[in-house]
């Protein structure tokens, strides 16, 4: 998924005291592990948690583009 990192270097160079950047792809050293690199990656996962926490065991997902892989 995504990482939220402080950015100390582009925040001196915008005059700003604190900057925090979002980034959303694979970037492992951060913590990032989105390897798809699809915004739909944000929604699929808390999905799966949420029903199979109410105990659903099979789930079909339709998707166009690279989030069905």
């Amino acid at each position: 998924g995504p990482c939220v990192f402080q950015s100390e270097g582009y925040a001196r160079e915008l005059g700003l005291g604190r900057l925090f950047l979002a980034f959303n792809g694979y970037w492992p050293e951060k913590g990032a592990f989105n390897i798809t690199g699809s915004f739909k990656d944000h929604e699929a996962a808390p999905t799966v948690v949420y029903f199979r926490d109410k105990g659903v065991t099979e789930m079909v997902l339709s998707s166009v583009g690279n989030t069905a892989r």
